[in-house]
């Protein structure tokens, strides 16, 4: 090979979106299991009042709010996290639309979704 690369005449939008998506339903299960959605449908909050309130770790919870925000699921607005519409309606617990119990079987058997979970709890994976 010369050392140059010739890129595909077609976009790879679709199998990033595929690989990538391993990690969407893992942080909506673990914001579901941490009370992130309940809390910020409470109230809007800004990473450090999550951090303090729910005794989460800085890091991981604000990778978890970019992939939440990116979902569609929250929205940071001057500089406080609000919950979608979408979420509101599906992921709060107290919702008759609520899909928690829809998600225990995968957080029961993902080691994906404990991972997280322990990385948001203390920054250990």
């Amino acid at each position: 090979m010369s050392g140059q690369y010739e890129a595909p005449n077609v976009d790879d939008k679709a199998i990033w979106d595929l690989w990538l998506s391993m990690h969407y339903l893992p942080a909506a299960t673990a914001a579901d299991e941490l009370g992130i959605i309940d809390a910020l449908c409470a109230r809007p909050m800004t990473l450090d009042d999550m951090v303090s309130d729910l005794s989460l770790n800085r890091r991981a919870l604000g990778v978890t709010m970019s992939v939440l925000c990116a979902l569609n699921l929250a929205a940071r607005r001057e500089g406080a996290y609000h919950p979608s519409s979408v979420a509101r309606a599906y992921l709060r617990s107290d919702s008759e639309y609520y899909w928690g119990p829809l998600f225990s079987s995968y957080k029961n058997s993902s080691s994906i979704h404990e991972q997280l979970i322990n990385l948001l709890k203390s920054g250990d994976g």
